[in-house]
């Protein structure tokens, strides 16, 4: 059995952001028959919506936080998905703060996302012809500190956080 190792060197703390998203019922859809073709058209959708929702990162400016010009929220600094959901992180240096517009910016897009995914999940499941389709998605918003994990690397001294 492979063993997860983590390197001893100290973590790397970072204020941050975080977005957990999960769609409420997806465990009781998946106990039908229909769930197998469904699912990965389900989770296909639901992520090419929410990839839509996020602008690009302004590689000019350190934090990536800056504003898009499309007004969409700058693509998190780690995406992580879940199955039926996925936890997006922004971050910043330990000692900066987050903007209020950005702050307002994250609250403003992911209630967005959950309005269009919401309005769009009974269509999705009429086209498709399946039953039960979770009809609701539900959002988390924390700030606090997050630390970098790091798995050793016995070839090069690379060290870019896996996980948080």
């Amino acid at each position: 059995m492979t063993r997860l190792k983590f390197s001893s060197h100290e973590a790397t703390a970072h204020k941050a952001i975080v977005v957990s998203l999960d769609l409420a019922g997806f465990s009781d859809f998946c106990n039908q028959p229909e769930a197998s073709v469904a699912v990965p058209r389900l989770v296909k959708a639901m992520f090419d919506m929410l990839n839509a929702s996020l602008g690009d990162r302004d590689e000019s400016d350190s934090s990536g936080l800056k504003s898009t010009e499309s007004g969409k929220l700058v693509v998190p600094h780690l995406s992580k998905y879940t199955g039926d959901g996925a936890i997006l992180i922004w971050k910043l240096p330990i000692k900066e703060d987050f903007p209020q517009q950005f702050c307002n910016s994250v609250v403003a897009s992911m209630r967005g996302f959950q309005r269009r995914l919401t309005e769009q999940l009974p269509g999705w499941e009429k086209d498709w012809r399946v039953h039960k389709l979770p009809k609701r998605l539900r959002i988390g918003i924390a700030s606090g500190i997050v630390y970098a994990l790091r798995p050793p690397h016995a070839i090069t001294s690379w060290t870019d956080p896996i996980d948080y």
